[in-house]
């Protein structure tokens, strides 16, 4: 059975991860932010979960913190907004007319009109290199040689009191289910 993690940053999915928690997001997160609190399973989205007959609750288990301290710890870890910045210009070999900030727009962008991060059929009013970010959903294609200064990139496209959650919910559940005999 595969589960996915699901990584949040303002408010907006960046990075979606099958049957693990990636050790790179982690470098975001300290054991403090984690966070476990009941949610009405009514309340989810009903296009994926589907209409629930009960009023049941599930636990949620998710780690949460401030793009400010996600930053921070990045930092901490010598992932510096002048080694992301140079990561980029040497993996940047397609786009080259646009430019590091450019990219930052274009995240802002997605985010203030709310478009899906994977491809989809139907047409939004958006830039060209918003466009190019969501035509294959993989790290939003972004030109990056590691995970984590994609994931540097973007927090800095945010605002610093922004949310970074990293929800981690289905692997937990599906690591105490119990195996079945036959």
């Amino acid at each position: 059975m595969s589960v996915y993690t699901e990584l949040l940053i303002d408010d907006y999915t960046v990075l979606l991860s099958k049957n693990i928690v990636d050790s790179e997001v982690m470098f975001m997160f300290s054991d403090n932010d984690k966070k476990n609190y009941e949610r009405d399973l009514a309340s989810q989205n009903n296009i994926i979960c589907g209409i629930l007959e009960n009023n049941s609750s599930d636990t949620i288990v998710e780690y949460k913190t401030s793009v400010q301290s996600a930053i921070d710890r990045l930092e901490e870890q010598g992932i510096t907004l002048e080694k992301v910045k140079s990561d980029f210009k040497n993996s940047n070999t397609e786009l080259v007319d646009f430019t590091f900030d450019d990219f930052l727009e274009a995240f802002r962008e997605l985010r203030k009109k709310n478009i899906p991060y994977y491809k989809c059929e139907v047409q939004y009013e958006i830039t060209d290199l918003a466009r190019h970010l969501t035509s294959d959903g993989l790290f939003l294609n972004y030109p990056h040689s590691q995970v984590v200064f994609y994931l540097r990139a973007y927090l800095e496209s945010c605002v610093n009191e922004a949310f970074v959650i990293l929800d981690i919910t289905e692997l937990m559940n599906l690591a105490q289910e119990k195996p079945i005999n036959k």
